[in-house]
């Protein structure tokens, strides 16, 4: 419960800062509503399901095997990068506008905000509980940890650029899933 509510909080604090209202990527410059609201619930549903994985005993309590970690943690930034790069969600007017950077770096900065608050949370939720395959376990949280991040920068972001989307947006989630491995001595026993 607490990392969607960080999703949340930081999204909307950011957005009101920076644009001036909360949410500025589900109002400001939107190409296609209809595929933006389609993205945001895939990108929430994919969240999801990652941290169900990620987080779940499995059905020895052990965990999941490491071939259902594994898919989790190499699939996650593919998948997003599927949903948010092939159409602009947002008009490319938009990345002239003042404030917006061609190659996303306040997008990184607050994308890399919220999944290491969420890495943080999960380790924390999941401390000396984990007895086979922590590295992979990490990994896999880092990519749960990844995907609620690339929502809050979904829900914040109003760019559609290419090169802002690529570097602001799916990168955060490969460093998460990356970062992710160090939370193994957390969560091992």
């Amino acid at each position: 419960m607490l990392v969607p509510l960080l999703v949340a909080a930081v999204a909307m604090s950011a957005s009101a800062l920076v644009y001036g209202r909360p949410l500025a990527g589900l109002a400001v410059a939107v190409e296609d509503g209809a595929m933006l609201a389609w993205v945001v619930i895939a990108s929430l549903a994919l969240a999801c399901g990652a941290t169900f994985i990620a987080v779940s005993r499995g059905a020895s309590g052990l965990g999941p095997s490491a071939v259902v970690l594994g898919f989790v943690t190499f699939v996650i930034a593919p998948f997003y990068a599927a949903l948010i790069l092939p159409m602009p969600l947002h008009t490319h007017a938009m990345a002239s506008w003042p404030g917006i950077s061609v190659w996303g770096a306040r997008c990184f900065a607050i994308a890399i905000l919220v999944a290491s608050g969420a890495l943080a949370i999960f380790a924390l939720a999941l401390r000396r509980a984990i007895p086979t395959a922590p590295h992979l376990r990490g990994a896999a949280l880092g990519a749960a940890a990844g995907a609620w991040a690339g929502l809050a920068v979904l829900l914040f972001c109003p760019s559609g650029e290419q090169p802002h989307l690529l570097f602001g947006h799916v990168l955060p989630i490969v460093v998460a899933t990356l970062g992710g491995v160090a939370v193994a001595r957390v969560v091992r026993p």
